[in-house]
């Protein structure tokens, strides 16, 4: 039966073969764009979901009103990830400053690779659920330690075991390699940042963080979030938004507010 009916088939084809071709031809691009519009919603619906704590991790942003006009960013003065810590620590599970990605030279023996990635504090990697292919979490708590990922450690050792090896920053710090995490999909937020270093590496290099810690008009950093439930964006929102206000005087810098920009809405 089936072998009549795929003679039958056969036969009606090679009749109209031009009519069969241009029927054939058709269904299969719109089949073939069909499929390729699915890869891309899927694509476009899963961003930054490769972060294990999707639902509960936020940015926070700053909200400036001067003149009448608002301006919303993600940089934050670097007082502000201190003051959710020990004023709200039962609103944040983990609270971590990190940098803006940025490009540094990375060099072991004569192998040097001009880069981007961030410097954060200890909590960022737990936090974003990076999978850790050699060391772990607590490795970062090294001031002079540095986490790289799985192809930035093939660049610089090969097939080498990275852990413990020493690379220098820019020719001008030494730190130590404590991790090697999974390259990190395009489709998060994160994606390009190859490295990890240290607050206190970023320091030294860029002297950026000296001057910052009590320096509520110095928006240059940026401060990520975990909250304890991912219902809880909104409520947090209210406790924390006035904190800029505290130390910042109306008059000279306008008003200025904080929020807890939930992952799912970057």
């Amino acid at each position: 039966m089936l072998i009549n009916s795929l003679k039958i088939a056969w036969r009606n084809l090679m009749k109209s073969k031009s009519f069969s071709l241009i029927n054939i031809l058709g269904l299969s691009t719109g089949m073939a764009v069909v499929i390729l519009i699915g890869l891309w919603m899927h694509d476009e619906l899963t961003y930054d979901q490769y972060h294990r704590n999707y639902s509960t991790i936020g940015q926070m942003m700053t909200i400036q009103k001067r003149d009448g006009e608002f301006n919303a960013h993600t940089y934050i003065a670097a007082p502000l990830a201190n003051a959710l810590r020990t004023e709200y620590p039962d609103d944040f599970k983990a609270v971590a400053l990190t940098s803006p990605k940025s490009n540094w030279l990375l060099g072991y023996g004569d192998k040097k690779f001009n880069r981007e990635g961030m410097w954060v504090e200890p909590d960022f990697p737990a936090m974003m659920g990076l999978k850790m292919l050699k060391g772990n979490y607590a490795g970062l708590k090294d001031p002079s330690s540095i986490f790289l990922s799985q192809s930035m450690s093939a660049a610089l050792f090969g097939t080498d075991d990275p852990i413990d090896k020493t690379i220098r920053v820019s020719n001008l710090v030494d730190v130590k390699v404590a991790g090697v995490y999974e390259d990190l999909p395009h489709n998060t937020s994160l994606n390009g940042a190859v490295y990890l270093g240290t607050w206190s590496t970023f320091e030294a290099l860029s002297g950026a963080t000296r001057d910052a810690d009590d320096a509520w008009g110095m928006h240059s950093f940026l401060c990520f979030v975990q909250l304890h439930s991912a219902d809880n964006f909104e409520q947090v929102t209210k406790k924390v938004e006035h904190i800029p206000m505290q130390h910042l005087v109306a008059a000279e810098s306008g008003e200025e507010s904080v929020l807890v920009h939930p992952m799912k809405d970057w």
